[in-house]
């Protein structure tokens, strides 16, 4: 059987701190979020229940925040900002539940004697999938499959390269308004 090439950089650690472009588009492309209204998107439901997960990564994880972000009728881009190293926030411990006397095996960040695991944009953009998915789903019969098996990333380098990225995504409504504008006319 052939084996998948991953799209992520093979000596790259995607766990450590950094800006990183992110483009997740839905199963076949197909437009479910919402649609294009001038120069605007209009969310459903759908796309909503995307927008509310992607604004509560943050909240799971340590360490992140949200950078510029766009939710498009098929896919949608945001810069993730890992402003440390990840773990959960969450009352259960990951890992290790025993205390340990050695205080050097300990995370740098946790002195509670529970260690934690650090996360990578991979399992971040995971968890956020299975929770949209799940969210989308609730209270239907059909459990419809949103996503895409992979996504798309930049590891955002300097100053220029977010700037561009940011007018990019805040653009990209537009974009998308002025390409179905022009096949109007076609």
């Amino acid at each position: 059987m052939k084996q998948r090439k991953s799209p992520r950089l093979k000596e790259y650690d995607y766990s450590i701190p950094n800006y990183y472009f992110v483009t997740i588009c839905t199963q076949g492309k197909q437009n479910i979020f919402g649609k294009i209204a001038g120069e605007k998107v209009e969310l459903n439901n759908k796309g909503k229940a995307v927008k509310d997960c992607l604004l509560e990564i943050k909240d799971h994880f340590t360490n992140i925040e949200m950078g510029e972000y766009v939710i498009m009728p098929n896919h949608f881009h945001a810069i993730i900002i890992l402003s440390g190293y990840v773990g959960l926030r969450s009352p259960q411990p990951i890992t290790n539940t025993q205390p340990d006397n050695n205080i050097d095996q300990l995370n740098e960040n946790d002195q509670s004697g529970i260690t934690t695991k650090h996360f990578s944009l991979s399992q971040i953009i995971a968890y956020f999938k299975y929770q949209s998915t799940k969210r989308i789903n609730a209270g239907s019969n059909i459990k419809e499959k949103i996503w895409q098996r992979s996504f798309y990333d930049r590891i955002i380098r300097n100053e220029r390269e977010l700037y561009n990225i940011r007018r990019y995504i805040q653009q990209n409504p537009l974009k998308k308004h002025l390409e179905i504008v022009e096949n109007l006319y076609l």
